[in-house]
């Protein structure tokens, strides 16, 4: 078979229908292409082409499946008819361990692994239970372990929000 170039244009709608969700059949479908591999074409030249178009590695952020935005939004506007904005209080549940700024990348020679010497162990586990007003932090009890839900629920309870 002899060697062609793909359009940039059809790349470029390949990469945008692959990128909202299309699976690679049905890109091959609507771009009129018979079959996805009709021509062999390597990881790197795949990976160059995507590179020239802007698209980059880039570590994942997990969204829930569960996501309603429409049902996000009437909430949201639930919430702002019945209170003002002095009257909300965030809570949240956060942690800190020793392990908490490990870096999840490096860099290395080619060929060669990025390694860093670290400790495995755990350390101490300090749980932190801030709340957030509109005039800033509110309240914060720092907790060593973890925090379970009927701290949570005596921390809550424990909250002068009178302010």
């Amino acid at each position: 078979m002899v060697n062609r170039s793909v359009n940039k244009d059809i790349k470029k709608r390949a990469a945008a229908l692959a990128a909202i969700g299309y699976d690679a059949p049905t890109v091959a479908d609507i771009l009129g292409v018979s079959s996805v591999k009709r021509w062999p074409v390597s990881i790197s030249t795949v990976q160059h082409s995507l590179k020239t178009l802007g698209y980059s590695v880039k570590k994942l952020r997990k969204a829930a499946a569960q996501h309603d935005e429409l049902t996000r939004q009437q909430r949201k506007a639930d919430i702002l008819s019945c209170f003002t904005a002095d009257q909300l209080v965030f809570m949240d549940e956060s942690s800190k361990v020793d392990r908490t700024s490990e870096r999840r990348y490096g860099r290395a020679v080619a060929g060669e692994r990025a390694c860093e010497i670290q400790s495995f162990k755990r350390g101490v586990w300090y749980g932190i239970l801030p709340a957030l007003c509109i005039n800033g932090l509110l309240t914060v009890r720092v907790v060593r372990g973890s925090v379970d839900g009927s701290a949570f629920h005596d921390w809550t309870l424990s909250l002068d929000v009178r302010e």
